[in-house]
């Protein structure tokens, strides 16, 4: 394989200039990896050798993810440090970025190698698990799995760190977060990025975790803060019915 189809220099070199990137960088090296992916698979579709395509693209599928996953955390986290209804677009437009991200992924497999329906699979449920795909892509890609395949259960959502912290899914400070989630994030699509901050740590770690004071004294000022910034932009925190969608 010669040095014009070496899909791993071609894919690694913009990975890592992406992992290095500063915060305010997010967009475009999330940007520069998508358009990057498309020429990945290209080169192995092209120069791979057919028994060694499954083992590419499930590299290209990992490494992406893990990169996305950082990324998009990294957004939310600075976000959340001074947390106000005004300073989301910033957080929305590098998280919208790492999202189309994965949907360049996604969209490319699907036309380079029409076949690979299980790498495909993995990457939808990948987009699906960890939040990084649009609201009105979300009744679609879990309609393809339940087609593909019968046995997958879609994740459930809910206030998993909040709950734990507090005590209680129904207190005046989950209540404000559930009323900002709904009312306010979850009518755009990107808006569910901060939605995702308290899906963050899956309901297993804080089943094992979320009653040790540890980690309660870790979440818990984050949160305090985010809840009184929000008090005081106008979010109450008064009783709350979740929002049917």
């Amino acid at each position: 394989m010669g040095c014009c189809s070496n899909w791993e220099a071609a894919f690694f070199q913009v990975y890592f200039q992406a992992c290095q990137c500063k915060i305010a960088e997010i967009g475009s090296a999330a940007v520069s990896l998508g358009n990057c992916i498309r020429s990945t698979c290209r080169l192995i579709a092209e120069h791979e050798a057919p028994a060694n395509i499954d083992k590419a693209l499930n590299t290209v599928v990992d490494y992406t993810f893990d990169i996305a996953t950082t990324m998009y955390f990294t957004a939310i986290e600075e976000y959340t440090k001074h947390v106000s209804i005004n300073t989301a677009s910033v957080m929305n437009e590098r998280c919208a970025a790492v999202i189309q991200m994965t949907k360049t992924l996604e969209d490319t497999v699907q036309t380079v190698f029409p076949g690979k329906s299980a790498i495909l699979n993995k990457i939808k449920k990948l987009r699906l698990e960890k939040d990084l795909c649009a609201k009105d892509e979300v009744s679609t890609i879990k309609a393809d799995l339940s087609s593909s395949d019968p046995s997958y259960t879609p994740p459930q959502s809910g206030c998993y760190v909040a709950t734990a912290v507090y005590g209680s899914y129904d207190c005046p400070e989950v209540w404000t977060l559930r009323r900002f989630r709904d009312e306010t994030l979850a009518e755009t699509w990107y808006g569910r990025a901060f939605i995702h901050f308290y899906y963050a740590i899956s309901p297993s770690l804080v089943k094992w975790l979320g009653e040790t004071q540890w980690f309660r004294n870790l979440w818990k000022p984050k949160l305090d803060r985010m809840v009184q910034r929000l008090n005081e932009d106008g979010i109450p925190n008064t009783p709350y019915h979740d929002r049917q969608w």
